[in-house]
């Protein structure tokens, strides 16, 4: 509100342009490498990064012409203090679970799934490896609480 004889204030914002972090910029590097890994393994790409909301997402699907596969992707600079296929902790195992529960809902699905882990370590431009563990963990069944069986 202004009174007569007051100057009006202009103010100024400024917008800041979002960067990604170094570890999102890794991740997303992981999950091109992922992608092009896949692709060459002769799996076709359903969807990449698809979730219900924030913190229920799958990396990527895929599918081989006999399963749908829901894939988590791991990136690591190094793998001296943990392997990146053993960031898939309980949480992140309930959460993919969900996630791929929601899915399969939505889109009628009435094929056999998996759940794999795709883990990369990427130390320079150099060089990379790529781990692909195959029917990870399986789905639980859900009684009282989430169960879930690792297979790595």
């Amino acid at each position: 509100m202004r009174f007569r004889g007051q100057k009006r204030r202009i103010q100024s914002t400024t917008i800041k342009a979002h960067t990604m972090s170094d570890s999102s910029k890794l991740g997303k590097l992981g999950e091109d490498l992922a992608v092009q890994y896949l692709l060459k393994n002769n799996y076709r790409i359903l969807h990449r990064n698809w979730g219900l909301h924030h913190g229920y997402e799958i990396d990527i699907i895929a599918t081989n012409g006999i399963d749908i596969i829901f894939i988590e992707v791991k990136t690591r600079r190094s793998d001296v203090f943990q392997k990146p296929e053993e960031a898939v902790n309980e949480n992140k195992i309930k959460r993919i679970c969900m996630a791929a529960h929601g899915y399969v809902r939505k889109y009628n699905i009435n094929m056999p799934y998996r759940f794999d882990i795709i883990a990369i370590v990427y130390p320079n431009s150099e060089g990379y490896t790529i781990k692909h563990i195959k029917n990870a963990f399986k789905y639980p069944l859900y009684t009282n609480r989430l169960r879930y069986k690792k297979w790595f």
